[in-house]
């Protein structure tokens, strides 16, 4: 039997025309059954709890984000790309008359399914990085992400000065820079993963720095929100210090105390593992503790893809530490993917579905955000 040879990382598919790509076809068919069901339910009852409806919802996204992403990959860009790109398109079909997704913006279980999408792409990102490695560059990336906070709210504070309207208080223009400075860890992550670069050097810049810009990205904001409430009390303007350093002992302990416990508890863990006859026993273990820690993470102050991303490292690490030589004939990342591939594009879909186009109809916004 022939196989067809299968396809090198950067080469484009042949188009095969309408016929040869059917599976265009398959978003018109859930797009009528999503239409169908919202005319039985009615479409104020689309994604507000109904469980026909709940999983018409899921096969839309799921559905559109692997077609954006197969179409975007056609031009050698990253599939998330089409990801967001098809989240926005479907968030935004209210402004052509066809209000039928429109319910997805509001869904209560689409953001929890997005949030578990993001916690097991960083949490499988940290799987396949290097903890010393990324302890390696630390220097680098603490000095990258410093820039990276810098020069959004300097430049940020510049534009808005001169595109809002005249009498803004400078706090104003200062909050609004700060904005800017947020970062998307998860982005970055799934970028560097679909160009095939996680591995990479620079990889571990990048990554550490998002990292640090996100904890940098809370100091930043409890300093601002300090000023605009001095600001607006009437009273001296000061930097609090007691803010700053709580967020800095709770990033520094959270982060330390992860790894410290990660190789206290391992060993044990894998002696009881050793004891289990199901072989799925490690990787529920290594899930369930990716998203306790993420949820303590946010407990903390953190984000939640800051604890799964640390998790992560420190399990990777000790599996190399514990199996030595044989570690890679057990990673736990390649037992996590089919589950990631379904709730990852669920949430940079979601992202799109957030972007309201309608909110770009001035050109200083347009400006402002170039």
């Amino acid at each position: 039997m022939i196989r067809p040879t299968p396809r090198q990382p950067g080469q484009v598919r042949p188009y095969r025309g309408l016929l040869g790509n059917w599976w265009l076809l398959v978003p018109a068919l859930v797009f009528g059954a999503w239409r169908a069901a919202g005319a039985q339910h009615g479409t104020e009852d689309v994604g507000t709890g109904d469980v026909t409806l709940f999983f018409l919802a899921l096969a839309a996204i799921l559905v559109a984000a692997k077609v954006g992403g197969e179409l975007i990959e056609r031009l050698n860009q990253p599939a998330v790309l089409g990801e967001l790109v098809v989240g926005i398109i479907l968030g935004n079909l209210a402004l052509a008359g066809i209000g039928v997704f429109e319910p997805l913006q509001t869904a209560p279980f689409l953001p929890i399914a997005a949030e578990i999408g993001v916690v097991l792409l960083l949490f499988q990102v940290g799987l396949e990085s290097e903890l010393d490695e990324l302890l390696a560059v630390g220097a680098s990336a603490v000095a990258v992400a410093v820039l990276g906070v810098i020069a959004p709210v300097a430049l940020g504070y510049a534009l808005s000065s001169v595109f809002l309207p005249g009498g803004a208080a400078w706090y104003v223009h200062l909050f609004l820079g700060a904005t800017l400075a947020a970062t998307s860890v998860g982005l970055t992550a799934r970028v560097l993963k679909d160009i095939g670069r996680l591995d990479a050097p620079e990889s571990n810049l990048i990554l550490g720095a998002a990292v640090v810009d996100d904890i940098l990205g809370l100091i930043v904001l409890a300093i601002v929100l300090g000023l605009v409430h001095a600001a607006d009390a009437g009273g001296a303007i000061e930097v609090s210090v007691g803010p700053v350093l709580l967020i800095v002992l709770k990033a520094a302990g959270f982060l330390g105390g992860s790894v410290i416990v990660g190789r206290l508890l391992f060993v044990p863990l894998m002696r009881l593992v050793r004891l289990a006859r199901s072989p799925s026993v490690p990787v529920v273990l290594a899930v369930a503790y990716c998203f306790l820690m993420a949820a303590l993470a946010e407990l903390v102050g953190l984000a939640d893809i800051v604890g799964a991303f640390t998790v992560g490292l420190v399990v990777n690490d000790e599996i190399g530490r514990f199996f030595g030589e044989k570690k890679e004939l057990y990673r736990i990342d390649a037992s996590i993917t089919p589950v990631s591939t379904i709730f990852v594009p669920v949430f940079f879909v979601y992202m799109g579905l957030r972007v309201d186009l309608a909110a770009f109809a001035s050109l200083e916004v347009i400006v402002f955000a170039v």
